[in-house]
């Protein structure tokens, strides 16, 4: 049986390289198209800040030990924090690969370029970080199917499941001072790397969305979990979405109306997306970890993964709108 699994594992993985090697040959803008190191630079850096505001070394180690079959920190808690760190791995790639997905598309919408050919291409560099996102999600959540088969799965070590052991306090301050850096800087790198500053800070959607949490994290109270922080800049950047789609509708006999509503609903995503990371994420991480409610967890998964897909969905709807004009008129 181990053989047949073995095989199909192979066989598995040269398929992905045959179809790697169709997509990239089979472009017409070169072979090299679909890698862009600076992209894929910006998903992973963001990322790892991500990570380690939430995460101590300790347990990054583990995590990493565990999934690569070797003994790390024993006990099922162990194992069970090793698990939920590969699934906020896989969470912040993820949300960091929508998220300059949606910046790229929201600059590309102030500026347009001058030929159809020229949009499509600016496009697909736009969503190429949203397979970044996706593909190092993806592996990350293959290391977490890996440490939660050694878990639940048969013919695991009983001895190292067994014996709860107490986790060791660790001050968190170097991780999260160093990871909240580097998510700041990621980000502010391709802001001012774009010369984008003044078009990223785009004052109306930053106040809605901003003014929005704040006023919800005050009225539910209980900031320090994370939770309300992260509901709250969720629906406010809901509440920004349908202003912005108002203001497109209204402003629709104008192309200037309607770019100014399509860039008020993408930088309202972008504020959100950009807050539920800073002000919620690595908090409900801790609190996972450290036993409190943990059924609150699951209302921020709808928050986290099913926000940025909204995001894309209005993207993709933007875009219709933005090339239709462009066809016709060309």
């Amino acid at each position: 049986m181990k053989k047949i699994f073995f095989s199909a594992k192979i066989l598995i993985i040269v398929c992905l390289i045959l179809a790697g090697i169709q997509v990239f040959s089979g472009s017409t803008a070169g072979s090299f198209f679909f890698l862009d190191p600076l992209r894929l630079i910006f998903v992973l850096l963001g990322a790892v800040g991500l990570t380690l505001m939430g995460f101590s070394f300790p347990e990054i180690n583990a995590a990493f030990k565990h999934a690569l079959g070797r003994s790390g920190e024993p006990g099922k808690g162990a194992l069970d924090r090793s698990i939920y760190f590969w699934e906020a791995a896989a969470r912040n790639f993820y949300l960091m690969g929508v998220l300059m997905t949606i910046i790229s598309f929201a600059t590309l919408i102030k500026s347009l370029p001058g030929s159809i050919q020229e949009f499509w291409m600016t496009l697909a560099i736009c969503c190429i970080t949203t397979v970044y996102g996706l593909i190092l999600a993806s592996l990350s959540a293959i290391a977490g199917l890996r440490v939660n088969n050694k878990l639940h799965g048969p013919g695991q070590s009983q001895q190292e499941i067994q014996g709860e052991p107490t986790q060791p306090a660790h001050n968190r301050a170097i991780e999260k001072i160093s990871g909240a850096l580097l998510f700041i800087a990621t980000l502010g790198w391709v802001i001012l790397g774009a010369d984008a500053l003044m078009v990223f800070i785009y004052w109306p959607s930053l106040l809605v969305v901003a003014g929005g949490a704040i006023l919800f994290v005050l009225c539910i109270g209980n900031g320090a979990d994370g939770l309300s922080t992260t509901l709250g800049f969720a629906f406010s950047g809901v509440i920004g979405v349908l202003f912005g789609l108002v203001q497109m509708f209204h402003g629709g006999a104008s192309i200037k109306g309607i770019a100014e509503g399509m860039t008020f609903t993408l930088f309202s995503c972008v504020f959100a997306m950009v807050g539920m990371m800073l002000g919620g994420v690595h908090r409900q991480d801790h609190t996972y970890k450290t036993g409190n409610p943990r059924e609150n967890i699951t209302i921020s998964r709808i928050a986290w993964y099913g926000f940025p897909v909204v995001a894309l969905m209005l993207l993709f709807y933007f875009f219709l709108l933005t090339i239709i004009p462009m066809v016709k008129a060309g």
